[in-house]
C-alpha cells in the first residue's frame, strides 16, 4: 500500500464568500482525480481508495471511481472519513465539534481554544437553509456568518481519537476488500 499526496483544493464553492476560500469546479476535479488514479494504476497500483475529507467533493468523487471502474484498467472508491463515523456522522458540520475533535487529537496546536467563544458567535447549528427535505441554501453564507456549523466548544482529544479510530477500522476493512476486486474495465 501506498500513500499518494493530497489533493489540496476541491469542490468548495459553497464557501466563496469566505476570504481566502480556494475551490475548482467539478469536472476540472473529477479529471484531476482520474487522472491521478491514472498515474498510480500506470505504475501498477491499480486498485485506490481515495480519502476524502469534504463533503462537497462526495458527489463527484461518487461519479469519477464509477467512471474509473468502468472505463479504467484501475479500481477506485471514495471513502469519506467522517460518513465512516457510526452515530458522530450526522453531527458533522463544519469546525464544529467532529472537526475540531479530530484536530484537538492530532494536531492540537492548530486548534485556537481561546477563539471557539467568537467561533460560536454567528455559527449554524445544522448544515443549510431547509424547507421539508429541501435544502434552499446555495452558498454556506446563506446559514452561517462565520462558516461555523455546530459548536467546537463540545469538541474534545478524547473524542477525535475514538472517531479516529473508527474511520481508520473502517478504511482498513475498505482496503482489504477493494484489495481483491477487479481491475478489467467494464466497458
Amino acid at each position: 500500500m501506498i500513500v499518494a499526496p493530497s489533493v489540496p483544493v476541491g469542490i468548495a464553492e459553497e464557501h466563496r464568500e469566505f476570504t481566502g476560500t480556494l475551490w475548482t469546479d467539478e469536472m476540472t476535479f473529477r479529471q484531476y482525480v482520474r487522472d491521478i488514479v491514472k498515474s498510480l494504476a500506470s505504475h501498477g497500483w491499480d486498485h485506490v481508495v481515495v480519502v476524502n475529507g469534504h463533503g462537497g467533493n462526495i458527489p463527484a468523487l461518487e461519479a469519477v471511481t464509477a467512471q474509473i471502474i468502468r472505463h479504467d484498467s484501475a479500481y477506485a472508491v471514495p471513502f469519506t472519513w467522517f460518513d465512516a463515523v457510526g452515530e458522530d456522522a450526522p453531527s458533522m458540520g463544519h469546525a464544529g465539534p467532529i472537526e475540531t475533535s479530530l484536530l484537538e487529537h492530532t494536531r492540537p496546536e492548530s486548534v485556537h481554544t481561546d477563539r471557539l467563544e467568537e467561533a460560536v458567535t454567528g455559527a449554524s447549528d445544522r448544515w443549510g437553509d431547509w424547507q421539508g427535505s429541501v435544502n434552499l441554501a446555495v452558498d454556506s453564507a446563506e446559514f452561517t456568518d462565520n462558516g461555523v456549523v455546530g459548536d467546537p466548544r463540545e469538541a474534545s482529544a478524547e473524542l477525535g481519537a475514538e472517531l479516529l479510530a473508527e474511520a481508520t477500522d473502517e478504511l482498513c476493512l475498505l482496503l482489504d476488500t477493494v484489495r481483491g476486486r477487479d481491475v478489467t474495465p467494464r466497458e
